[in-house]
């Protein structure tokens, strides 16, 4: 099976790694890398947000990935 639009399922079933691109119509934030041993999250990421929409089936997904110095994300 592969998983678009990387091609690279995890052990888990999901779609594990991608190249870091924007997609069209999102919004994206990225930090400096760490000049240390890296970030470490303690946990469940949270998204809180104010959203006003129109149409009949707005969608909202929020996404934590970890980008390589090589620009390979992954979830």
């Amino acid at each position: 099976a592969s998983c678009a639009p990387c091609g690279d399922w995890s052990s888990s079933g999901a779609c594990a790694r991608t190249a870091a691109a924007d997609e069209t119509g999102t919004i994206n934030l990225r930090f400096e890398p760490s000049a240390n041993a890296g970030y470490t999250l303690m946990g469940s990421p949270t998204v809180i947000a104010d959203i006003a929409t129109t149409g009949a089936h707005p969608q909202l997904a929020a996404r934590l990935w970890d980008v390589a110095p090589d620009g390979q994300q992954t979830l």
